[in-house]
């Protein structure tokens, strides 16, 4: 009888574990099979992405979500209409040459960082919402 007991045991121990390296493999593949790249627009692969709108129970609440991303120098960001009809993404600091305005006819926009540093960006149309963003560019 203990025998049995046993090899029972091994048995449902051994397919516990089988399962716990298969769904270990196969989260890693996800990991690293998607290396942090999510599809823009017409499917553009990005590092980051930004949606400009309301999201929330306030109709006057735009926002970009999320406020803040973080690449590191050549990667991108991608800007995409969620809600509203035109946003713009505007530099808040001079020298800067990102950008640009997002509307029903250009759903998206996508910018290369090649600079580390911070950048700072608003909304022109909803300046006075408060619809303002950062792009941090680690070296």
């Amino acid at each position: 009888m203990r025998d049995r007991r046993a090899v029972q045991q091994a048995i449902v121990s051994a397919g516990v574990a089988a399962s716990v390296v298969a769904l270990a493999a196969a989260c890693g593949s996800l990991t690293t099979g998607d290396q942090g790249l999510r599809a823009c627009g017409d499917g553009t692969e990005t590092n980051a992405l930004v949606f400009a709108g309301v999201f929330s129970d306030v109709a006057e609440d735009y926002s970009f979500d999320p406020y803040q991303v973080d690449i590191t120098v050549g990667q991108t960001v991608c800007w995409e209409i969620a809600e509203g009809s035109s946003h713009t993404i505007t530099p808040s600091g001079g020298g800067t040459t990102f950008g640009g305005t997002i509307d029903a006819n250009q759903p998206f926009l996508v910018d290369t960082f090649s600079v580390a540093g911070d950048y700072p960006y608003y909304c022109q149309v909803h300046t006075a919402q408060g619809m303002t963003g950062l792009v941090r560019v680690l070296p």
